[in-house]
């Protein structure tokens, strides 16, 4: 981070956040998208809305995301191991057909 005339921060003030960074939410989207998907392709099956205590409804918490994006906060810089099965379970209409009918 550089202060307005390009030199280095040295001292931190008091308005920037300290401790561990936060999941910001393109990271928790794709978390739930990601279990959802995962568990209709090993289900075939999408509860009822009413039925709110299945895995398919779990909101992921700050740790579900760690353990699946990776450890490591530089693991959140790469999600493709994430997005690519997300990304082709949503472009397969023949995938989705049977939540949709």
């Amino acid at each position: 981070m550089f202060m307005p005339w390009f030199s280095y921060r040295i001292l931190s003030p008091p308005t920037l956040r300290r401790g561990k960074p936060t999941i910001n939410f393109p990271e928790f989207a794709l978390s739930e998208a990601y279990r959802k998907a995962q568990y209709f392709n090993n289900t075939r099956t999408v509860p009822p809305p009413h039925v709110l205590n299945s895995p398919f409804y779990h909101i992921p918490s700050y740790r579900d995301v760690i353990d699946l994006h990776g450890n490591n906060i530089h693991d959140l810089y790469s999600n493709l191991h994430v997005y690519r099965p997300v990304s082709q379970w949503a472009n397969n209409k023949a995938f989705w057909a049977p939540v949709c009918s």
